[in-house]
């Protein structure tokens, strides 16, 4: 299977480009991408609103951006994470619970550094990237972990947050979380069309994107972010389409795995897939005990994919790779409502719920990452001591005294 060339960036995103001049000798992958252009009016992300046409000026020929992040990726000895999902599924809740856990929970012993800029610093295009890194680390993780309302992905590039994850337990490794939009992935039908009458239902999966899955040589692990529910879990009211929204993400899903039995060859027998039921909290929002609804049961989470997420799932579950390589889970960012993060002062056990997700799934990536490298993957987090003969024997009397 040889994987299709590139699709040539699409200047609409950006406004009119004039095509790129001709340069003599070698040149990197930050000069490739050498033209003139300026911003489109399409709402741009916090950090690209301070930036000038002259600094976007190289934006023009990106057909090779997503195979050059794929080389120096490798080169470096990253290991990709890359989210799939419509808007509102979650994508950048589970980011920011992720860089939030290790950065706030002391317990756990482990650092998360972010790293060099991917494509250096010399050319516009390489330093808008690692600008949006940056600002998703730092400034976003921050906000998160105060409580704000992080808003929603708005870029005209998809972009990889390249950082360092260092645990107490293990080697460090290197792990690239690409960033995108969710209205990507829509299905064309989600404006209201028939169906009948659509020549196709799914967009052709971005160019840079579809290159880099095609060029990149090692494993990479897959999250498709499936979400209970498409609106706020603890929104004051209610959200009336959330059938068809789940409907629409649900086959959003199922368009990005098809695309990618096409074009995955090389590295697809080390590749990990990963379905999320993200807000998961959404089952049990208004529960009596929290801690214990908000818990994910195998049989459970497998129940509401099937139920919510059918053409998904038979689409995860049909892939043509080995079945070793797929799991599905269930995941909380956190309890979230249209304001931001809520803080939980005097909820333990639910604070200890909520945060076991994210442990979780560093422990899945940075498994991944170890086995890629041809390592053995052990867990990157230290195991608690365990108690004393007498202690179990204590918290057993007060058990069954408590009922």
């Amino acid at each position: 299977m040889s994987p299709e060339k590139p699709k040539r960036f699409d200047p609409s995103l950006l406004g009119a480009m004039q095509a790129p001049e001709e340069s003599s000798g070698n040149t990197g992958p930050e000069e490739q991408y050498a033209s003139s252009g300026s911003v489109s009016d399409n709402q741009p992300s916090p950090v690209l609103e301070s930036r000038g046409p002259a600094e976007l000026s190289d934006m023009g020929n990106l057909s090779q951006l997503g195979s050059e992040l794929a080389k120096v990726l490798q080169d470096e000895g990253y290991h990709p994470v890359i989210l799939f999902g419509t808007n509102n599924s979650g994508k950048t809740s589970i980011l920011m619970s992720l860089f939030a856990t290790i950065s706030s929970e002391p317990i756990l012993e482990a650092g998360l550094a972010l790293c060099d800029p991917i494509l250096g610093t010399r050319s516009d295009v390489a330093r808008l990237l690692h600008r949006e890194a940056e600002n998703t680390f730092h400034i976003k993780t921050q906000a998160f972990l105060a409580g704000e309302k992080i808003p929603k992905t708005s870029t005209p590039l998809p972009f990889f947050i390249p950082l360092e994850f260092r645990p107490p337990n293990g080697p460090n490794v290197k792990l690239a979380f690409m960033e995108s939009n969710g209205e990507w992935y829509r299905p064309l039908i989600s404006d209201g069309s028939r169906i009948g009458d659509a020549e196709k239902l799914y967009p052709e999966l971005r160019a840079e994107i579809e290159s880099f899955i095609s060029g990149f040589q090692n494993g990479i692990t897959f999250i498709y972010a499936a979400p209970v529910t498409q609106g706020e879990v603890y929104a004051a009211s209610e959200n009336v389409h959330d059938n068809k929204e789940v409907g629409y993400a649900s086959l959003a899903i199922k368009g990005v795995l098809q695309t990618y039995d096409r074009i995955r060859a090389n590295g697809r027998a080390q590749d990990k897939h990963l379905l999320l039921l993200t807000k998961w909290d959404a089952l049990s929002a208004r529960s009596a005990d929290r801690a214990e609804s908000i818990s994910a049961a195998h049989d459970e989470v497998m129940t509401v994919c099937r139920k919510r997420y059918a053409q998904a799932l038979t689409a995860f579950q049909g892939l043509n790779i080995d079945p070793s390589q797929q799991n599905i889970n269930a995941f909380c960012a956190g309890m979230i409502n249209e304001r931001g993060l809520l803080a939980l002062k005097h909820d333990d056990p639910v604070k200890g719920v909520i945060a076991s997700y994210p442990v979780r799934l560093w422990s899945y990536l940075y498994k991944n990452a170890l086995a890629d490298a041809g390592l053995e993957p052990v867990s990157p987090f230290k195991e608690p001591p365990k108690p004393s003969p007498l202690v179990r024997l204590f918290r057993k009397l007060l058990d069954w005294i408590s009922g």
